[in-house]
């Protein structure tokens, strides 16, 4: 029984204090949305830079594969930052990439850390 009562490590990285996160503000989007939108969420004692770049992948039998953007997407060359204790808003650009239904994922590195979280384009 103590084996069940010792916390996942996902419990333990949600409820510590030191984290740095992104989260989709809505997990559930149509094939017509434009974007998807995310906050980073930095629970740090220390301010983290992030760039606009980011990729979009699809779970295919359990696996994770990057969506190849089209030739003419591009990224502005542009430093941001989130302060200890604050978040900041992400969006990411899907309608040029035609999302068929199934499960994504957003992916960004932020501070030197690659973090994600996952959305359904019903």
């Amino acid at each position: 029984m103590a084996d069940a009562e010792q916390p996942t490590d996902s419990t333990v990285a949600v409820t510590n204090a030191d984290t740095l996160r992104l989260v989709i503000a809505d997990k559930s989007l149509s094939q017509t949305d434009s974007v998807v939108q995310a906050r980073i969420i930095n629970s740090t004692d220390y301010d983290v830079n992030y760039g606009q770049e980011y990729t979009i992948e699809r779970e295919t039998d359990g696996h994770w594969q990057q969506v190849p953007f089209p030739k003419e997407f591009g990224f502005a060359s542009v430093l941001s930052t989130v302060a200890a204790h604050d978040s900041a808003t992400v969006y990411g650009h899907i309608r040029q990439l035609h999302l068929t239904p199934g499960h994504y994922r957003l992916t960004k590195q932020i501070d030197g850390r690659t973090l994600s979280d996952d959305f359904y384009i019903q």
